[in-house]
């Protein structure tokens, strides 16, 4: 699962062998909280999938970094996935 992105303690990864989910998507790691996030389209914001793996303030901050970079884990994702 290759590391896309390592700050102030927040990892995102994109799992390489996941056929669970279809949408474009990273896994954002804190502490010992894992949420997985929906990249979305051109346009669309990030989504949180499943249920909270974090504190909110957590999974707010994760939203934040995944937006930011969003462009980037997509161009990743496609690299990955095809």
């Amino acid at each position: 699962m290759p590391k896309v992105y390592d700050s102030r303690g927040y990892v995102v990864r994109i799992w390489t062998n996941e056929s669970k989910h279809r949408v474009p998507h990273v896994h954002v790691f804190y502490g010992s909280g894992c949420q997985a996030i929906a990249l979305g389209g051109p346009g669309e914001r990030p989504q949180l999938l499943g249920p909270l793996g974090m504190k909110r303030h957590e999974a707010r901050r994760a939203l934040e970094i995944v937006w930011k970079h969003q462009q980037e884990f997509l161009a990743r994702w496609e690299e990955i996935h095809g």
